[in-house]
């Protein structure tokens, strides 16, 4: 029985022993007695029963602080099931005082922490005495939890309340552990916000809550935070509104024959809008927000979304809400707005346009929601984290020492929207974060550092969603941005020597450059994306793409926080074909790129539309980009492709950066170009939604600029060639001949050329 003891003692309920048994051969009338004292000695409150036939015993086995059960009893067995269930853990945890009267009662995990808030102070002295509660955690197999309970003694509080506050604050952190990695169906009478993965309703968590599913049990079984002492690494706290809805949402408001006509998307936004959600959902959604008081971020799940082959990367809005309307009912009214808004934009054109495009069918599509808190924290009436970022474990541009199996990293202060739109932004390779091509000297970090942050404005509680999703933002200077954050993402620039120095402590205009991470390492954002990328890679058996956003904590006892947004999976070719655009060809070479994304060979090119450069300016580039639309339109329906060439980004939404197209201006398109334009210079658009598209439909981009250190792009050559037809600012061109395209995967270099 010692033997025994000793081996298990980690895990004892509790011991029933006889007093008389044999002991070294013979027998012996005090053994159980012995055994009492001497397991009594290692845990003083391990509760205890001797029972015998002797009645004498009884004193003996209370002198040792057992008790006694008399085995000629003729309730024997209550007695002995009384003693199990009031000692040994079983059953619901009963709050008594010591004098036995009965105050609460715990049948969960969930309730033994409230009760443990409110019960009398005396009854949480006793339980916490006898160790009552390490004892009812063991029962259910919780031992870790147990041994964090059972060595902390009454004594080892200054005051009784103090005591409480330690068991509220352990059994909280024990319950919210207890749920990483899984995905809980909501109950809106239990939820009390400790879950940190729901789902809401029946039916599929969509192609984007698959994903955040999969990351959130894949890292949680990693155990990557024990990796990365200091940094907790998790997804969001996030709540997936299932299909199952969607499609209740349809057939109760008829919309469905409505939505698949072809109506325009302001018709269909105003049936959506009009329409009303199922009772259900509605009454989850109030009871999930009386409890979510933080900012959300409402996004699109539809079942095609971020799959391998159609990822529809930046096809639907994400709604950014402040979720801070002074009544419960008006931050429900605008969650409701942000969904339907989300449900409409399925039938949207665009979205219609894409899904055929990829051989699908708008009929079958299906759109679950997400709502995930917002990362960050309120500053200065505006709430965002101190840095957000997408990386990609394969890099489609070689730029200058990155090489293509190294990955590439994006990273902006504020909302990652500022990367997602293509706006100024800092890349590097998680491999190698010290080496920055775009900032090589000081004019480079004034004219590439990142200018403007984008942030959920906290000053305008009664805004609504529109479509689009930037109704609850706010563009903000980054040089406005809070000295908490500045001091983990800036330098300062020095005008007096034209100099750029590492961190905020001098005078100076502030630069966007993450040097006191990437430089002085006080955050291992390289070492954390190489892990994770290495990781989920592999999990999903092909290259990933993923976002993120990292809060920084300053006090001691908090962690800093990286999460998890997002994880899709791109689409690289399996192998590369053998494509050679270096010399020794006897076609003249008519363009060269050194930053070309695809691979393969294009040859049945004859169509050119081109930004016209004879009466070129910033400001029409909106104009630009509806007249290419129209282009784009008549090719698709005479299903010609077509190559379309342009100063500057394309897909940004900052026009004075290139021309701000959506996805189904350029879809038809089979090659692109972007090209310098005198000085209108820019770096390629590193990290916007529609790179990931132009995989899916293996459409070439090449980036030409004169300070790659080949030629100039020849607007010349172009405008020689008589237009087939033009408007105000956009040419159209049809060669005789066919371009013949030749993009080489391995290096990101490209030639074009002409008929021979």
């Amino acid at each position: 029985a010692w033997d025994l003891f000793r081996k298990y003692k980690k895990y004892l309920l509790g011991v029933v022993s006889d007093i008389q048994f044999p002991r070294g051969g013979k027998s012996s009338a005090t053994a159980g007695i012995e055994l009492a004292r001497m397991m009594k000695r290692k845990v003083a409150d391990l509760p205890v029963l001797l029972q015998s036939s002797d009645k004498s015993q009884a004193m003996a086995a209370e002198a040792r602080d057992s008790a006694f059960l008399n085995k000629q009893s003729p309730t024997l067995l209550n007695e002995l099931s009384t003693f199990i269930n009031e000692n040994f853990g079983f059953g619901d945890f009963v709050f008594k005082l010591p004098d036995g009267t009965e105050v609460e009662r715990a049948r969960n995990f969930r309730e033994l922490q409230e009760c443990a808030s409110r019960v009398d102070i005396r009854s949480l002295l006793f339980h916490a005495e006898s160790n009552h509660f390490s004892n009812w955690l063991i029962a259910r197999g919780e031992f870790d939890l147990a041994s964090r309970l059972r060595p902390r003694r009454v004594s080892d509080f200054a005051r009784p309340e103090d005591l409480r506050t330690f068991l509220v604050d352990t059994l909280s952190r024990f319950r919210h552990d207890r749920q990483s990695g899984m995905v809980t169906d909501f109950n809106r009478e239990r939820y009390d916000g400790q879950s940190e993965f729901l789902r809401i309703g029946k039916g599929s968590l969509g192609g984007k809550g698959r994903g955040l599913a999969f990351i959130n049990k894949l890292f949680n079984n990693q155990l990557m935070c024990s990796a990365f002492p200091g940094t907790r690494i998790s997804v969001p706290r996030t709540a997936v509104v299932c299909t199952g809805m969607f499609d209740e949402f349809m057939e109760k408001n008829e919309l469905t024959e409505f939505a698949l006509a072809e109506q325009s998307d302001e018709e269909i936004i105003r049936a959506f809008s009009n329409a009303t959600v199922p009772h259900e959902l509605e009454e989850d959604l109030r009871a999930f927000l009386g409890v979510a008081t933080y900012p959300l971020a409402v996004r699109s799940s539809s079942l095609l979304e971020d799959s391998y082959y159609q990822p529809f990367a930046g096809i639907f809005d994400t709604h950014f809400l402040p979720n801070n309307h002074s009544s419960l009912e008006g931050r429900l009214q605008r969650l409701l707005a942000a969904i339907k808004l989300i449900y409409a934009s399925v039938y949207f054109r665009n979205a219609k346009n894409y899904t055929i495009a990829t051989g699908n069918r708008t009929e079958e599509e299906k759109m679950a929601v997400i709502l995930q808190k917002i990362v960050g924290k309120e500053r200065g009436g505006y709430y965002y984290p101190v840095f957000s970022g997408m990386a990609r474990s394969y890099n489609f541009y070689s730029v200058g020492h990155i090489q293509p199996a190294e990955g590439i990293a994006y990273c902006a202060l504020g909302l990652g929207k500022t990367i997602m739109e293509g706006e100024n932004c800092l890349f590097f390779s998680p491999a190698n974060p010290r080496v920055l091509p775009q900032f090589s000297k000081t004019e480079d970090y004034l004219q590439n550092a990142q200018r403007e942050f984008f942030a959920v404005d906290l000053t305008r509680p009664s805004v609504f969603p529109e479509v689009g999703g930037e109704v609850g933002l706010s563009r903000l200077k980054a040089s406005n941005a809070d000295e908490e954050v500045l001091r983990y993402v800036a330098s300062t620039y020095s005008a007096d020597n034209d100099r750029i120095y590492p961190g905020i402590g001098r005078k100076g205009a502030r630069i966007i450059t993450f040097d006191p991470i990437l430089k002085a390492n006080v955050f291992p954002l390289g070492e954390i994306l190489e892990y994770f990328l290495e990781v989920g890679s592999s999990a999903m058996n092909v290259p990933v793409e993923v976002e993120f956003a990292v809060e920084m904590n300053s006090e001691d006892d908090k962690p800093n926080e990286f999460r998890l947004l997002q994880i899709r999976p791109m689409k690289v070719a399996a192998s590369f074909e053998d494509v050679s655009v270096y010399e020794g060809s006897d076609r003249p070479v008519l363009w060269r790129s050194d930053q070309a994304l695809g691979n393969g060979r294009i040859d049945d090119v004859k169509d050119i539309v081109f930004v016209r450069s004879d009466n070129f300016e910033r400001k029409n580039m909106a104009l630009m980009a509806e007249q290419i639309g129209r282009y784009n339109r008549m090719f698709k329906e005479e299903n010609v492709p077509y190559m379309l060439v342009g100063p500057g980004r394309w897909g940004t939404t900052d026009r004075w950066l290139g021309v701000p197209t959506k996805w189904n201006q350029i879809s038809s398109a089979r090659v692109i170009v972007e090209a310098d334009y005198g000085d209108f210079v820019v770096e390629p658009s590193f990290g916007t939604h529609f790179f990931q598209n132009l995989i899916t439909f293996s459409i070439a981009y090449l980036t030409i600029n004169s300070s790659s250190g080949y030629c100039a792009f020849d607007w010349d050559w172009l405008n020689s060639i008589e237009a087939q037809s033009e408007t105000e600012f956009v040419r159209h061109v049809r060669l005789e001949r066919p371009l013949e395209v030749l993009v080489d995967g391995r290096s990101g270099k490209a030639v074009v050329l002409t008929s021979s």
